[in-house]
């Protein structure tokens, strides 16, 4: 209570000065408005001005002027040098004036601006309701729709100018709804290293990034987390302090790029694998050439809580443990790596595979795939009904092919359509219902037109004619369940 008296006696000063300039103002406004009207009264004459008589001869008659004219035009011409060079005074005067104002306007208007956006109704707004209003602000930029194990998602932690680091400078309420209130504004997090050709700074900037990853995720609360690492993360949070921040972040994990062969990345998946009891997707994707090491064995990780896997690494297939998953895909990054599939990632629970080739290679790959397909034919006797050995429950086949060029894609034949009419003809079991097949390249006509049949629709695109090039793109048969 003490401190009443002074606040009360300040705001009463503060009011008593803006009374008091109010009567400055209007003061100054009424003796500006009477030296204006002096002003404007000066210089009345010139309305009454006209040329003279002489001047209106000679433009009448377009006639040469004589000498005695010639010098009454020139002293009419001086006689006007002086108003005028007064008047543009004058107004040099007033527009400078007028500048003065408008800045001392737009002061005002500022002061003015801050005053109301104290008492902005957003101010008193219940933290609840703020927090909701907050979270809409979340743009998602992940492609539901989309087939692919690719997956752009969330904030990027260190652009500090944009998304909740952003909003929460506007005032001391929403930072902190923004800091407790908003765990699913900090629930999808994009991690992205510079390159080493940023060395110099390299080192500063991942020590920033790691504080800042440790703020965002305390931030998340213990929301579920969707994280995406871009380039060599490994080297930013997997030695030293940093290694605790990087496990905390489990429920979904992308690396992109990684600088390692496979002999040193398939025991960092592994081990994430191992570490996330909560982890819902893994994908992780190689654009680089990848030393192939044979002989190569991990310990088998088990997880149960796993759902969706995105990865091409044999070697790492083959130590898993998935009872849960439900979706794979499959992929082979360039020429020096080749899809391999492991019966233990191709769980009974299996709804979803996807089989994407970037560059077609050999015959090798050619078994590979017959192999499996066979294998999706198998069945067995489990009482009185018949189950497929292998992934009895799928429900999505895709097969995508980049690259494809001359070499021939001999597992599209009659034994691949085969199985797919199989299991759409076996009726007590889920019915397979999607099938989808993307091939791009040259001189695989021949072997789709072979599979047009009943059931499926095939559709080619022809492009570049002359050069008698094939490509087949968008190509998808579905099927609806009866």
């Amino acid at each position: 209570m003490r401190w009443a008296g002074p606040t009360v006696k300040t705001r009463l000063e503060c009011y008593g000065c803006i009374n008091s300039c109010t009567e400055n103002i209007l003061s100054t406004i009424q003796s500006t408005r009477a030296l204006l009207d002096g002003l404007l009264a000066g210089y009345h004459w010139i309305s009454t001005s006209n040329h003279s008589p002489e001047f209106s001869t000679l433009w009448g008659s377009n006639a040469v002027p004589t000498k005695f004219q010639a010098g009454q035009l020139e002293a009419s011409i001086k006689i006007l040098d002086t108003p005028i060079s007064e008047i543009q005074a004058e107004i040099d005067l007033l527009r400078n004036a007028v500048a003065s104002l408008e800045s001392r306007v737009s002061r005002l208007t500022a002061i003015r601006r801050d005053y109301k956006s104290v008492s902005s109704p957003l101010r008193h707004l219940p933290a609840e309701i703020l927090a909701e209003i907050l979270c809409w602000t979340r743009k998602p930029r992940s492609n539901s729709r989309s087939k692919g194990p690719y997956y752009v998602s969330g904030i990027d932690i260190c652009r500090i100018e944009e998304g909740p680091w952003y909003l929460g400078q506007v005032f001391s309420a929403w930072r902190k709804a923004i800091e407790n209130l908003c765990p699913e504004l900090w629930s999808s997090l994009t991690i992205t290293v510079p390159q080493d050709d940023d060395f110099p700074l390299l080192l500063v900037f991942k020590k920033d990034m790691v504080a800042l990853l440790e703020r965002a995720l305390e931030r998340g609360r213990g929301y579920r987390l969707d994280s995406s690492f871009r380039y060599s993360v490994y080297g930013v949070i997997s030695n030293g302090p940093e290694d605790e921040g990087y496990r905390r972040v489990r429920n979904r994990t992308q690396a992109e790029n990684p600088p390692f062969d496979r002999s040193q990345g398939t025991p960092e998946y592994l081990d994430i694998i191992a570490s996330a009891p909560n982890i819902l997707l893994f994908s992780y994707h190689h654009h680089t050439v990848i030393p192939q090491s044979a002989g190569l064995q991990f310990p088998i990780v088990r997880n149960v809580s796993l759902r969706t896997l995105s990865a091409s690494l044999g070697g790492f297939l083959s130590s898993l443990d998935l009872p849960g998953l439900t979706s794979v895909t499959l992929t082979s990054g360039c020429k020096m790596t080749k899809v391999v599939h492991a019966d233990a990632i191709l769980s009974p629970q299996l709804l979803s595979l996807t089989i994407e080739y970037h560059v077609w290679t050999d015959e090798s790959s050619v078994a590979t795939m017959s192999r499996l397909f066979h294998q999706m034919t198998e069945t067995r006797l489990i009482g009185d009904n018949v189950h497929y050995t292998l992934v009895p429950s799928l429900k999505e086949l895709a097969i995508i092919m980049h690259q494809v060029d001359d070499l021939p894609v001999n597992f599209l034949n009659q034994d691949f359509l085969d199985m797919v009419t199989a299991r759409r003809m076996l009726r007590h079991e889920s019915l397979f219902e999607i099938l989808e097949v993307k091939v791009a390249g040259r001189s695989c006509g021949d072997v789709l037109d072979d599979l047009e049949y009943e059931v499926l629709h095939i559709h080619l695109d022809f492009d570049d004619q002359e050069e008698q090039n094939l490509v087949m793109e968008d190509y998808t048969s579905g099927f609806e369940s009866d």
